[in-house]
């Protein structure tokens, strides 16, 4: 019989090999009413990808005690930081219109993205 991993585990590894799931994962967060759902998305792909705050700090030029105080739970990071952090960490911060979107496969298997 074999043994279950945790549901946490699971989504630490799918945010470690999949970039694309893990810019979907923080895209979702991000919608969240609640701010410190992204925060805490935020510190999981940071840790999935095995970037510390030390090196975080360093890549991004921010002061690392900020960054500690920032990305806690009750941090509150200014926009400036979220925008030094998420070039770190591949991504950047995209204002998309409210309107129906659909995700659908290209033929290469890769997703784009219609509106509809």
């Amino acid at each position: 019989m074999s043994k279950s991993k945790p549901f946490d585990d699971i989504v630490i590894e799918q945010l470690k090999k999949d970039k694309d799931f893990a810019a979907d994962y923080l895209s979702e967060a991000l919608a969240d009413e609640d701010p410190h759902v992204f925060l805490i998305a935020l510190r999981r792909v940071m840790e999935a990808r095995g970037v510390n705050m030390t090196d975080m700090a360093r890549k991004s030029g921010l002061n690392r005690e900020h960054l500690y105080r920032a990305l806690s739970r009750r941090g509150n990071p200014a926009i400036y930081n979220v925008n030094k952090i998420l070039p770190v960490l591949g991504y950047h911060l995209a204002i998309e219109s409210t309107g129906a979107r659909k995700r659908v496969k290209s033929r290469k298997g890769g997703r784009t993205s219609a509106t509809h």
